[in-house]
């Protein structure tokens, strides 16, 4: 009779193993394929903004524009970004440190260019916009992307830190 029973929860947790694995494995699957879906270049936040500065047919056009060359620039160097991430990590693993010193300044660059796009594109929107519509694209803008609608208060340098334990 124990033998019976030693088999049957073995039997049981067999299962329940295979089960979970099967659940993961397709609750994986669903999140990747909904990553892999395609973006369009102009993207709803884009619309947004143009729907929210009330841009007309060709300030709208330009601002398409802007923002499919920013997207194309962003992906190239997104791709760029992760062919050194991995050529890093090859490095790493190889123990290359030469190679990885230079692959760590190369991966700055990129990070460097990243930023250039942006603020290149920023300036880009900015040319289209009339002087007294920066601040309200400013607050679109830090709306539409989630940044805070304030600088952040500077640290105090007379506070403490929080004692030791």
């Amino acid at each position: 009779m124990k033998k019976s029973a030693a088999r049957l929860i073995v039997f049981a947790v067999v299962v329940m193993i295979a089960l979970n694995g099967i659940l993961i494995w397709t609750l994986w699957d669903d999140k990747s394929t909904n990553n892999r879906k395609e973006r369009p270049p102009v993207s709803e936040l884009n619309e947004f903004i143009i729907r929210e500065m009330g841009f007309n047919d060709e300030e709208a056009s330009t601002f398409r524009k802007f923002a499919s060359r920013h997207h194309e620039n962003q992906m190239q160097i997104q791709a760029n970004y992760r062919d050194i991430k991995r050529r890093l990590n090859a490095a790493m693993i190889d123990q290359d440190n030469e190679q990885v010193d230079l692959l760590i300044e190369e991966l700055s660059k990129s990070l460097v260019k990243k930023e250039q796009e942006f603020f290149r594109f920023f300036s880009d929107v900015m040319s289209i916009i009339d002087e007294s519509d920066r601040k309200k694209f400013g607050k679109i803008f830090r709306e539409a992307t989630g940044a805070p609608p304030h600088a952040r208060m500077p640290l105090n340098p007379n506070r403490l830190p929080p004692p030791k334990h």
